[in-house]
């Protein structure tokens, strides 16, 4: 993809590689995250949902080191669909955390 050519990037649920020695497996990385924001037209929005709380504060902190600036968890769910994984998370009581920024 052209950079600036996106207009969302979605990513719901992804595999959250508990255990610290496979945490370089996550798909949500300082670099994915370079390449992601490069590839996002301006006024893109990048959406994050996961029910893992330490995937969670993990992606928050990447994200607030890259931008140097303070991101919050949204209750904004942006009409995200509810996916099995989701459906499995609620029927644990597990919170869902969503991270919704615009470039």
């Amino acid at each position: 993809f052209p950079d600036k050519s996106l207009d969302e990037v979605l990513v719901f649920f992804p595999d959250p590689w508990p255990k610290s020695k496979h945490n370089k497996r996550r798909i949500i990385n300082e670099y994915t995250i370079n390449l992601i924001f490069r590839k996002l037209k301006i006024g893109g929005m990048f959406h994050f949902t996961t029910d893992h709380i330490n995937y969670a504060y993990a992606v928050k902190n990447m994200l607030q080191d890259v931008f140097n600036k303070s991101i919050v968890f949204s209750n904004n769910r942006n009409n995200r669909p509810i996916t099995n994984y989701e459906k499995r998370a609620l029927k644990r009581k597990n919170f869902i955390f969503d991270i919704n920024i615009i470039r």
